[in-house]
């Protein structure tokens, strides 16, 4: 690499690249902290379950109706059950397989996730 595309191992010093904003679900936050969009990109998505999941209890079972109540305080899109679905799909909540108990679940990636920096 020639030393005029260089880069200091230091964000924004000797040319480097200035340090990229943390990223946060706050822009997708209504005034009242809850939830205004669902994001269209995967990453933002992530994001958003993150945010959502820290809403429930480690080892506490909800019911369906707890879930979808604790949900539906926590947006204002109306759409409780694409929530829900994404919240156990991408495994930040586990469900019984009939469905009538969920509980936060000890994160563990999808096997379909990419790892490192996304």
């Amino acid at each position: 690499m020639s030393p005029a595309r260089s880069r200091s191992p230091e964000p924004g010093v000797g040319g480097g690249r200035a340090p990229r904003a943390v990223p946060t679900v706050r822009r997708f936050l209504d005034e009242s902290g809850r939830l205004k969009v669902w994001p269209s990109r995967l990453k933002d998505q992530r994001l958003a379950m993150a945010w959502l999941a820290d809403h429930f209890e480690w080892d506490r079972a909800y019911t369906e109706r707890q879930v979808n109540a604790r949900l539906d305080e926590l947006h204002v899109f109306g759409d409780w059950a694409l929530l829900r679905r994404a919240l156990v799909d991408d495994r930040w909540l586990e469900r019984d397989a009939d469905g009538s108990c969920y509980a936060r679940h000890r994160r563990v990636p999808h096997p379909t996730h990419r790892t490192g920096a996304g």
